[in-house]
């Protein structure tokens, strides 16, 4: 039987005793928790078992936690309750300044899962398995945070609860609605919270995940955040998406409505707007972001695992600078299919994008879009252009790539009829102590020119 959005705060709540008795202790030999784990992983590899880089396997004790997950996209408040923790971070948001702070069984739900993963392999699920968590527990927003801390002994609860003040300014970064989940875990002798954070852009009515081909997908949303010009982009298969506005209803509320394919399978939803200019790091050069992006899955059951460029992505080229050339192929190969002539690199909006790709792998911050790309579409002539920027990181190419072609927005520029140049930079982020898995700051302008 199924939970209630209501009964999921119960998971952040109690012990894991029993399941951590099934599952066995992890080695606590060591001075570091670390080091038990990287035993764990060592005797895996010696037993011929699969490797996979961490943060990036759910493990069987989150697909547990997540078949009680529900069959919409449904946020709900969390069940109020006595919760030191849950006030300890809240005190710390708020003691920085006044904030719109919500909690979320949906993303209690995220936490959960995302400390099952940091258990098995002591990191927090990466940016793309903590996006499909989010799917599987209904929460349909973007840009999903999370941290998880960690610490064993006899006070280790209040020595978590006075860690959270230093978890919460990189999870909560601008005075805007967040909603927030939190839950706490045990294994052994350790103990895990975790929280997770993602900006509150919108109230939404249920969403079903599974529906017949054919079906009409309804939204109906409340912003909470000024955003403006919204248009919903939905995957139709085949390569194709199509773009629709938005109706205005009662109370503030916009709705819109779309008929699903007929043929079986994923399909993605994307709502994109161009941000309040209060929050954006310019305001006189917003950026267009997605506030919702989340799968439907037509004649089709949702699935249980992470897909595989998740798991298992393939490994990175060489050298960073063969990104641009696989991820060019990679997006004429989908031109391709429908006819389309090929995009051509651009030197010198690659010239651009990987300028701008170091500053953003130096800057600890978001940076706004670029206005001198503004200046160099002017500079290619006569005639009416538009130009798309993104600012993005991954891991592995693989990965960004799979990403990108998912996205119906992204799909919708780069497919555009009139499209014909792309620049395109990447650089190494600074290595962070403790993690062994670099990441790539990637930067990607999209130009289409009158013929």
């Amino acid at each position: 039987m199924k939970a209630s959005p209501l009964d999921w705060p119960r998971w952040s709540r109690g012990t894991l005793s029993e399941r951590a008795q099934r599952m066995g202790t992890m080695a606590s030999g060591g001075v570091r928790f670390v080091r038990g784990l990287a035993l764990s992983a060592w005797l895996a590899g010696c037993a011929g078992g699969p490797t996979a880089a961490a943060g990036r396997m759910l493990p069987e004790s989150g697909a547990e936690l997540l078949r009680a997950a529900p069959a919409a996209y449904s946020p709900a408040a969390a069940e109020p309750e006595a919760d030191a923790l849950g006030a300890a971070f809240e005190g710390a948001i708020r003691a920085r300044g006044p904030v719109d702070l919500q909690r979320e069984a949906t993303l209690d739900c995220v936490a959960a899962a995302a400390a099952e993963v940091y258990i098995e392999a002591f990191k927090a699920p990466v940016r793309s398995l903590r996006r499909w968590i989010a799917w599987r527990c209904g929460w349909a927003g973007v840009d999903v945070r999370v941290r998880v801390l960690a610490s064993r002994g006899r006070v280790r609860d209040e020595r978590l609860e006075g860690r959270l003040p230093g978890a919460a300014p990189g999870l909560v970064r601008d005075a805007g609605p967040h909603a927030y989940g939190i839950a706490r875990r045990e294994r052994g002798q350790w103990t895990m919270v975790a929280v997770a954070v993602s900006r509150r852009y919108l109230e939404m009515s249920p969403v079903a995940k599974v529906y017949p081909p054919g079906a009409t997908l309804s939204l109906s949303i409340r912003p909470v955040r000024a955003f403006t010009e919204p248009a919903l982009y939905v995957d139709m298969g085949g390569g194709r998406t199509a773009v629709q506005g938005p109706q205005p209803g009662p109370a503030g509320t916009i709705s819109l409505q779309h008929t699903l394919p007929s043929a079986p399978g994923r399909y993605f939803v994307e709502l994109n707007a161009i941000e309040p200019s209060d929050q954006a790091v310019d305001p006189l050069h917003p950026w267009h972001k997605s506030v919702l992006l989340f799968p439907v899955y037509v004649g089709v059951p949702e699935p249980s695992a992470p897909d595989g460029f998740i798991t298992d992505p393939a490994p990175n080229p060489d050298r960073p600078a063969m990104w641009a050339d696989r991820l060019v192929a990679a997006y004429n190969a989908e031109r391709a299919r429908l006819g389309l002539p090929p995009l051509a690199l651009d030197p010198g909006a690659t010239a651009l994008a990987q300028k701008r790709s170091e500053e953003a792998a130096r800057s600890p911050r978001e940076l706004p879009p670029d206005p001198a790309v503004v200046d160099y579409v002017h500079s290619l002539g006569p005639g009416r252009a538009e130009f798309w920027q993104s600012s993005s990181e991954s891991e592995f190419l693989s990965e960004y790539i799979a990403e990108r072609l998912l996205s119906p927005v992204i799909r919708h520029r780069f497919l555009a009829p009139g499209a014909s140049l792309v620049g395109f930079g990447v650089t190494r982020r600074p290595d962070v102590e403790g993690d062994k898995s670099p990441s790539y700051s990637v930067q990607e302008c999209v130009i289409a020119r009158d013929r």
